[in-house]
């Protein structure tokens, strides 16, 4: 996965496990900041399922230390919505070959707003922001091939950011892994 941001892998396993434990459903594990509960249930179908999770993010600044968030999970999978835990959408297409998606998400930041450590000293604070995107996926027995478009739709960086992937599904019993 390319991008422009982290998300530790031990936050990564919390969520799946989270979402495991309370959803019923099976999970993605994923890193980055990707949509790890977009396959969590096969093509066609509908359901929802609630958790919670810890979000956990080393700061990037020096003396930053470590952030914690309490992050409630939620899916709903519809025919044509879709809604997760930062994230909102519309499926425009979903078939089993290919899934596309208008989305609007919640970017977590890396900056301490909390506890502005002496490196930040002068900067300006930069807050959490808000993403418009559209997602793809294409699916086939040698995998899925996925990549998104993200646009900062709140002004915050003004920038625009481009993921692209690889994940391969392996399934173990009711376990299904999908590194990436």
């Amino acid at each position: 996965m390319i991008s422009g941001s982290t998300y530790p892998a031990r936050a990564t396993a919390a969520l799946a496990l989270c979402i495991v434990l309370f959803s019923g459903y099976t999970v993605a594990a994923v890193g980055d900041d990707s949509p790890i509960l977009a396959e969590t249930m096969p093509v066609g179908t509908s359901g929802a399922g609630l958790g919670v999770a810890v979000r956990a993010e080393n700061s990037l600044y020096r003396g930053g230390g470590t952030r914690n968030d309490l992050v409630p999970i939620y899916v709903y999978e519809g025919k044509r919505v879709f809604l997760e835990a930062y994230r909102a959408g519309l499926k425009l297409n979903d078939t089993p070959d290919a899934r596309l998606d208008v989305f609007v998400g919640y970017r977590f930041e890396g900056f301490p707003y909390d506890r502005i450590p002496a490196s930040l000293a002068g900067m300006a604070n930069r807050g959490p922001g808000v993403d418009l995107g559209v997602a793809y996926q294409y699916r086939k027995p040698w995998g899925t091939l996925f990549g998104e478009v993200l646009r900062d739709a709140a002004g915050g960086s003004n920038d625009t950011e481009v993921r692209l992937g690889y994940r391969y599904d392996w399934n173990i019993g009711k376990l299904q892994l999908q590194p990436s």
